[in-house]
């Protein structure tokens, strides 16, 4: 008896490594009907030879068949565990392979307009003025406090936060020091190729309890606003956004599977149980030639990450002149924008940042050649006018990331799947060199019109021009920061 369930076990073990060879096969049209009647046929001629033969007589009394079915048995299971090796590495895609030390021999990424870092900001701009609209359709008393913040464009982690504190008595001596403080955190997450290319992960805290809520793929605009009046008025939260699949027994919520190919699944456990998949390789060379593999990639956003080092700078303050900001600031455009638009580029920015009395957001301009980027502010502080700006070399650098290996949908050729990530770029004398032209334009260029403005106004008043400078070899030596110091930011640039 024993050794006809010795007999079944090798049928099954057989079948199932066809099953497992056709559902490899990188050209599903037509080849795994091939191999699954080759299969079929070695089973019928297996099965003939096995009728028409005293097997009892041949085999199950000779205990040295009995040896070598043993014998055979482990060195299939061993040849299956090599196997895995060779096929784990062969499907593992080609950013795996180690690259040792050189940092400038860099992959090409395509610039695309729809690549994760520009969905994340989109994602995150459009949640930004859902939530403001909210607080708009509220109207809120001015006794309540409301901080609404949004992280800046290609940052480390995309978030929106509101802070709310709602006094418990508007007026009286207990008037803004009493209430409910509470606070509603949504980080944001890019999964390319996805179903969900954006997922949310929610935090809520409240006086009543803290809950978070990750692998959200959508937040109802409704039940948005409800928890948000629901937190001011010091109530029981109820808050139940639409969840991914977080466990094989979750069958009621969907899983974020790709959407634009098909992983390979389970193929480490069936290499594992499954012995004759090492004949796997050798026939497909043999059937269909060596395997074409394709690169998907996301693509880069045309703008490069931050990770600003500070160079030279320089600032003036001049008294009475606080009207003519607006009228500076659009001589300063007119002229870069003439001079410059061949060479440069010069973009206007919304940054914030915290004051004593909270939030405030102001405007600015970058010059930017190369990594070169010189930040211009003209402002108006009571009736003096504020004339600056500082450079720096930026540092950040968009670089590839495996995320995955599969096959396409429409001919089953094999992926490897690439996203962004930010990475350092170590500076060098042509970065310094961008940056010692941008900078020395634009001070050439406010210091012009400064002069013209004094002249005309008829300022009594003396000015240094000097620049500010810093060393170069502090950019040219320096090296990534620790995560930890993105928290100290003193500003953000939101746009």
């Amino acid at each position: 008896m024993i050794y006809e369930w010795v007999d079944f076990f090798l049928k099954i073990i057989w079948l199932s490594s066809f099953a497992a060879v056709l559902t490899l096969l990188s050209k599903p049209k037509g080849a795994r009907f091939f191999l699954l009647v080759v299969g079929l046929i070695c089973m019928a001629m297996l099965e003939l030879i096995y009728a028409n033969s005293d097997v009892d007589t041949l085999y199950y009394d000779n205990p040295v068949w009995i040896f070598s079915l043993i014998v055979g048995n482990c060195t299939l299971l061993l040849a299956g565990l090599l196997s895995l090796f060779y096929l784990k590495s062969h499907f593992s895609g080609i950013g795996s392979k180690d690259t040792g030390s050189i940092k400038e021999a860099l992959s090409v990424i395509p610039v695309t307009a729809d690549n994760p870092a520009e969905a994340l900001n989109s994602a995150r701009q459009a949640l930004y003025l859902e939530v403001e609209t909210i607080l708009v359709q509220l109207k809120l008393p001015d006794s309540t406090n409301i901080q609404l913040l949004q992280s800046q464009n290609y940052s480390a982690v995309t978030f929106v936060s509101l802070s709310m504190f709602q006094p418990a008595f508007p007026d009286g001596a207990l008037a803004n020091k009493l209430g409910t403080q509470s606070l509603v955190l949504i980080r944001l997450d890019a999964h390319p190729f996805m179903r969900f290319p954006i997922t949310y992960s929610i935090r809520v805290e409240s006086s009543y309890k803290l809950q978070e809520f990750s692998d959200v793929y959508q937040i109802s605009l409704e039940q948005l606003s409800r928890l948000i009046t629901q937190l001011l008025q010091g109530e029981r939260w109820h808050f139940k956004p639409k969840r991914l699949k977080q466990a094989p027994i979750q069958v009621w919520r969907p899983a974020n599977n790709p959407r634009d190919y098909k992983q390979w699944r389970g193929v480490d456990i069936v290499m594992m149980v499954i012995p004759p998949l090492l004949i796997f390789p050798l026939l497909r060379r043999i059937f269909f030639g060596k395997a074409k593999r394709l690169k998907l990639t996301t693509g880069k956003p045309s703008i490069e990450p931050r990770q600003l080092l500070q160079l030279d700078s320089w600032q003036v303050a001049i008294k009475g002149l606080q009207a003519y900001a607006e009228q500076l600031e659009t001589e300063f455009v007119n002229a870069m924008q003439a001079n410059t638009s061949q060479f440069g580029k010069l973009n206007e920015e919304l940054i914030w940042y915290w004051d004593v009395d909270g939030k405030v957001e102001r405007k600015q301009y970058v010059f930017s050649i190369g990594r070169a980027l010189v930040f211009i502010k003209i402002y108006a502080y009571g009736d003096d006018l504020y004339i600056g700006w500082d450079a720096h070399v930026n540092a950040g650098s968009w670089a590839e990331k495996n995320i995955g290996a599969g096959y396409a949908h429409h001919d089953g050729t094999r992926l490897d799947v690439y996203s962004i990530e930010s990475e350092w770029h170590q500076p060098n004398e042509f970065d310094i060199s961008d940056a010692n032209f941008a900078l020395e334009t634009v001070h050439a260029t406010l210091v012009k019109l400064t002069k013209r403005l004094i002249k005309e106004r008829d300022v009594d008043q003396d000015i240094d021009f000097t620049i500010v400078r810093e060393s170069r070899s502090g950019v040219l030596n320096s090296q990534q920061k620790p995560a930890s110091n993105e928290k100290k930011k003193r500003f953000m640039r939101t746009g």
